[in-house]
């Protein structure tokens, strides 16, 4: 989770947070901040802005989780 303390904007991550800012040290300000439903970013429910999961990232996401999962089970019964 990334705050913004420019615009006050809540992030779900790093790479939210960095995409809705354009960074240019030649300029003054030189951090202006995007408005993320521009660049595509959807509120979540629990107020920060991210980017949507298409399927195939969703499946990729879980099947992460599974093998997590299955690495528990392993290092458990391996306790046994």
């Amino acid at each position: 989770m990334c705050k913004c303390a420019r615009c006050g904007r809540m992030f779900s991550g790093l790479a939210p947070f960095d995409r809705h800012q354009d960074v240019d040290y030649r300029r003054r300000p030189p951090v202006l901040c995007l408005d993320p439903a521009g660049l595509g970013m959807v509120l979540n429910r629990h107020g920060r802005w991210g980017c949507p999961m298409d399927d195939a990232r969703r499946a990729q996401l879980e099947a992460m989780r599974q093998a997590a999962r299955a690495g528990e089970d392993c290092q458990a019964a391996r306790m046994m």
